[in-house]
């Protein structure tokens, strides 16, 4: 025998609440401070259409 939840599940914001007017803007990237991090860019991924995230 199961309930019915007290709480209408669909009124939560469980993930936030999108804005109306889409994403926030580009970030400014260009004057960032130095860092001692030795990152390097081993390869660039592109797919179109749906593809699955790789890591």
């Amino acid at each position: 025998m199961s309930q019915a939840p007290e709480v209408d599940l669909t009124t939560l914001a469980l993930f936030g609440t999108a804005s109306p007017e889409g994403s926030a803007g580009p970030v400014e990237t260009e004057n960032l401070p130095e860092t001692n991090l030795r990152l390097f860019l081993r390869g660039v991924m592109a797919a179109d259409g749906e593809f699955p995230g790789s890591a």
